[in-house]
């Protein structure tokens, strides 16, 4: 025993004090003597430290200073946390590390997130998996989530539950099912992710089945008694029909009420939090008639209201605020952006990007539940759990104390700059239709030089910075170290950029055996593709789940022009509509084409992505948009695209390229603009060519011959 802990006389020993001693005394690797002290005055959850002593205001402000202590032990003074909810979120499903690894790792893994500060952690019974509560297999996931969050308890945690408002088992009674159908009672659009074993509450019987299934479910668990509870609308969930309509502010409030007070029932002290995830997605008015229900302030059955969305925090509460002044708490999106597979690449650090993110959502927020699909993004648990912990904190400083933490203070510097550089670089696809395609014609045994590339990284191009970086660091390390899971899901990143920017994306025996590495350490050898690595090993198992079209490549984004304007960003997006692209019809925003809006994502920037729209179907999508001129004028507007467009201005033809292309380029078609004074509609058709067609970058340039005598440029502004 390196480090010798002993309890000062006026504190107790407890379950959970005891609990702080055996991870001090795991984890230490300083030697010395520590005494522990709790006393209250300090701040809720908040803890002192001075020489010799770790002084916690109450036991989980005593585990929150061992963990600081063991991560950096000459650190003096007093914390208190600003956030009162740090939460994670496990999406135990799809055979990832949560749903397959060993309990006791999954448990041990718990442990270590509580000392950065965590103090909430929620799981999903998925119910379309099963035939009832006591199907054996909803028995046994039970059981596992009940192990879960039993370890939460012992290290302080609230446990916690997600839970669908409305969802179903597989054999749901068929006459309770909600309507999915979009094009009726002002859906534009099917609710994503809806698996139509789903309730409807306004019919006969139905809302008193959902309350019946979770009360069945809150007893399973109730020796946990979770004490916070997620109410959620879509993904999956909703109903279209026309008592329902629009669900967030409707059918979604008729559940939620009376779930909440059943919830309140079984555990008076659980904090209840509503849900707005995909609010306005399907149906308009879902954030208005929210405000609407909660004009009179914050219900008496309600502790707080998420707020979060695929493409960054949402635009209402920015502007109006949290409905009935509730706090908010957020779901960052950890897992999938830059990567797919998810994880599949190894660590996906995205500390610029959270720090971004932070700063404009962060002074709206009371906390939030990040989003885990399994430990690969550990360093953006951290982050999250550090700004949570203080806005003081930035994620340079957070990254650093991490690599001194977990790897060694000497390369922490090193460290931590190959992380912000491995961000800059993070955009990893596999080419899953191609590889299905070598799979089934057995391609593997051809010559490495015959195969295609499967792998897309178009942002990595001189890796060799950041994994010799890392290599220095490696070198340095204790043995230990070097084989953790933590040092070694970042080096092999690295070391998998660096290797098939070499191949240029074709696999090699090196890739495979660094792919093989990450399976192990995911416990992932009967994962779903979505959480996989991709070796050809990996890539054989999984051909049968590998989707048949192939992502678009993303592309690099050429540096700004000061002449030319931001892409354009977001669109109003229609539903499929016929082919062909030749004769493709000039259509208005005033047409009944059951338009959604659909923002531009961050990878590549500025691409408009309508697959999550079309799917892989064959048709056109549409794309309009209103802008005012202030002062009449000529452009040249680019349209980037990969099926073939067509575009007007005003319901006139300007622009038609039917070829598709792939991937889309950013400038690879144009057109010049001849605008008046006033407001004019730009709508562009794309041919989605099968899947194939993935989505468009728009953008205004303004001619070099009428930028003579402009002080700065001018462009037609979207409205």
């Amino acid at each position: 025993m390196l480090l010798k802990v002993q309890l000062a006389k006026t504190t107790h020993s407890t379950k959970a004090v005891n609990k702080v001693v055996e991870l001090l005394e795991r984890y230490a690797r300083q030697s010395g003597n520590v005494e522990l002290n709790i006393e209250p005055g300090i701040g809720a959850e908040g803890f002192r430290i001075d020489d010799g002593v770790i002084t916690g205001n109450d036991e989980n402000g005593l585990l929150y200073g061992a963990g600081k202590f063991l991560r950096d032990p000459q650190w003096r003074g007093t914390a208190v946390p600003e956030k009162p909810l740090r939460a994670i979120y496990f999406a135990s499903h799809f055979h990832n590390f949560y749903h397959d690894a060993p309990i006791a790792e999954v448990c041990r893994y718990i442990e270590e997130l509580a000392l950065w500060g965590c103090n909430t952690l929620t799981v999903w019974f998925d119910m379309h998996h099963y035939n009832g509560i006591h199907d054996p297999a909803a028995v046994k996931m039970v059981a596992r989530l009940r192990e879960m969050l039993r370890t939460a308890q012992s290290v302080g945690m609230w446990p916690g539950l997600m839970l669908l408002a409305n969802e179903g088992y597989a054999n749901s009674p068929q006459e309770l099912r909600a309507d999915w159908r979009a094009g009726q009672n002002g859906y534009f659009a099917e609710p994503g992710g809806h698996y139509h074993v789903e309730i409807c509450p306004n019919k006969p019987g139905g809302l008193e089945w959902i309350l019946q299934s979770r009360a069945e479910m809150l007893a399973v668990l109730d020796d946990v008694k979770p004490g916070f509870i997620v109410m959620w609308p879509y993904d999956q969930g909703g109903c279209t029909c026309a008592k329902c309509t629009p669900w967030g502010a409707n059918g979604f409030l008729k559940v939620a009420e009376p779930l909440a007070r059943l919830l309140r029932q079984r555990n008076p002290d659980a904090k209840l939090v509503l849900s707005t995830w995909y609010f306005d997605h399907f149906v308009k008015g879902e954030w208005e008639g929210l405000s609407r229900a909660f004009a009179g302030g914050k219900p008496d059955w309600l502790d707080y209201l998420l707020a979060d969305d695929y493409g960054g925090f949402p635009e209402y509460p920015l502007k109006h605020g949290m409905p009935g002044g509730l706090p908010g708490v957020n779901f960052p999106e950890i897992s999938m952006n830059g990567m797919g597979p998810w994880g599949g690449f190894g660590a996906n650090p995205r500390p610029a990007h959270w720090q971004k993110y932070w700063n404009t959502a962060g002074a709206q927020l009371a906390g939030g539940f990040p989003y885990s699909e399994g430990i690969f993004e550990d360093l953006n648990k951290v982050i999250q759990l550090q700004l949570n912990w203080s806005s003081r904190h930035n994620t340079r400083d957070i990254v650093r104390e991490y690599a001194a933490a977990e790897f060694s203070p000497a390369v922490a510097d090193e460290v931590t700059q190959a992380v912000f550089t491995m961000e800059e670089t993070l955009d990893h696809q596999l080419a899953a239709g191609k590889a299905r395609e070598i799979v089934e014609a057995g391609g593997w045994d051809k010559s490495s030089d015959e195969l295609p590339a499967v792998y897309w990284m178009p942002k990595v191009t001189k890796p060799k910075r950041y994994a010799d970086a890392l290599r220095r660091a490696d070198a340095t390390l204790p043995a230990a170290v070097r084989k953790a899971w933590r040092w070694r899901i970042l080096f092999l990143r690295a070391l998998l950029d660096e290797e098939l920017h070499r191949s240029a994306g074709q696999p090699t025996k090196t890739s495979d055996a660094y792919f093989a590495e990450l399976t192990q350490i995911y416990h992932a050898d009967n994962a779903e593709w979505l959480v996989s690595p991709v070796g050809r090993k990996e890539m054989t198992r999984l051909v049968d789940q590998l989707p048949r079209s192939t992502p678009t490549p993303p592309v690099t984004i050429p540096k700004p022009s000061p002449w030319r304007s931001r892409f354009i960003s977001p669109w109003q997006v229609s539903k499929l509509q016929p082919k062909t692209i030749a004769g493709a019809p000039a259509k208005r925003l005033a047409d009944p084409l059951g338009w959604q809006k659909v923002t531009a994502g961050e990878i590549p920037p500025g691409f408009v992505n309508i697959h999550p729209v079309a799917g892989n179907a064959d048709g056109i999508i549409y794309l309009a948009n209103k802008f005012r001129v202030e002062k009449a004028g000529r452009w040249t507007l680019h349209v980037g695209h990969d099926g073939g467009v067509r575009v007007f201005v005003n319901g006139r033809t300007v622009l038609t390229a039917p070829e598709r292309h792939n991937p889309a380029s950013p400038f690879r078609s144009k057109v010049a603009l001849k605008l008046g004074k006033g407001t004019h509609e730009i709508v562009i058709a794309l041919d989605t060519t099968g899947g194939n067609g993935w989505g468009i970058f728009v953008s205004f340039e303004i001619p070099p011959a009428a930028r003579k005598g402009k002080a700065r440029p001018v462009f037609p502004k979207r409205i």
